[in-house]
């Protein structure tokens, strides 16, 4: 089982920050291990912090950013062979946003822009693959799903604005989805996932109940990448 998360520690006056990643035994009979580490003192440095499974091996990514500058320490860890490998350390032009491992490399979506870079394992460099929002649109913040990229937009009418690509940058999904609740009084989407027929989201919005005080709400629904259909799977209010 691994491990990971933040530290923040004070010693004689002096702040320090990072992240960390072990491996604990499930059992517990053995003891943990630090498999990596890093701390930061600079208080004008960010970090953030993401890793996915492949087959054996545990890949993470540290991104920092100070002003304009970003930059990237891709990792893997072969849980076999128990070895740490430095794939990528350097300044990237992009501000990660997810990552998703394949077969040859490690895709990589922006935060704002919509431009997704790929890593390529045998030349060990980034580079731009497409732009998902190549015809001007403002789609923001792409995560993956298995052969999949998908974002969304708010119309001015409040309606979601769904694009799904593949990874070589084809539409295959950009439709508008018809969720009145949510145009009325939503605030929140949260991508669940995808399989081959549709993608999840949960949704948050206020209603307003019998005693006229506006309570949060949640729906989980589907949307069918066939007919662009949606269909609530499952509704309540949100837990304080």
């Amino acid at each position: 089982m691994y491990l990971c998360g933040g530290t923040f520690e004070v010693t004689d006056g002096i702040t320090t920050y990072g992240c960390f990643l072990s491996s604990v035994p499930i059992d517990g009979n053995e003891a943990e291990t630090v498999i990596w580490e890093n701390n930061y003192s600079d208080p004008e440095i960010g970090v953030k912090w993401f890793m996915q499974g492949y087959r054996t091996s545990l890949y993470f990514m540290e991104m920092t950013w100070k002003g304009d500058a970003h930059t990237m320490t891709l990792c893997r860890w072969d849980a076999a062979d128990q070895e740490l490998e430095t794939l990528f350390d350097g300044e990237v032009p992009f501000s990660p946003y997810e990552f998703w491992v394949e077969e040859d490399g490690v895709l990589f979506s922006s935060t704002l822009c919509g431009e997704i870079y790929k890593y390529e394992f045998e030349s060990g460099e980034i580079s731009l693959l497409f732009d998902f929002n190549s015809d001007g649109s403002a789609y923001e913040g792409c995560h993956f799903a298995d052969d999949k990229l998908v974002s969304w937009v708010l119309d001015d009418d409040q309606n979601h604005v769904v694009r799904v690509t593949d990874f070589a940058g084809n539409i295959v999904f950009n439709e508008t989805l018809d969720i009145p609740e949510y145009r009325e009084s939503g605030w929140s989407t949260v991508f669940c996932g995808a399989d081959q027929d549709n993608l999840y989201f949960q949704l948050s919005f206020m209603l307003e109940e019998s005693n006229h005080v506006n309570e949060e709400n949640e729906e989980l629904v589907s949307v069918s990448l066939d007919t662009g259909e949606v269909r609530v799977l499952w509704s309540g209010k949100a837990e304080t």
